[in-house]
């Protein structure tokens, strides 16, 4: 993960059953699975926007 420290954010996708994929500007990618109904797996905050996923 520290490989990501200081990258921009290039590209981000999603599915409908909640995977995200972060493309950085180094060309590197990061997929987050959604791997619970129930709780919370990740929270995105873009601007006075805030999701929790």
């Amino acid at each position: 993960m520290v490989d990501f420290i200081g990258r921009s954010v290039e590209r981000a996708s999603g599915t409908v059953d909640g995977t995200i994929t972060l493309e950085f500007d180094n060309c590197d990618r990061i997929k987050i699975h959604d791997s619970s109904e129930r709780y919370e797996s990740y929270q995105i905050k873009h601007g006075e926007n805030f999701y929790v996923v």
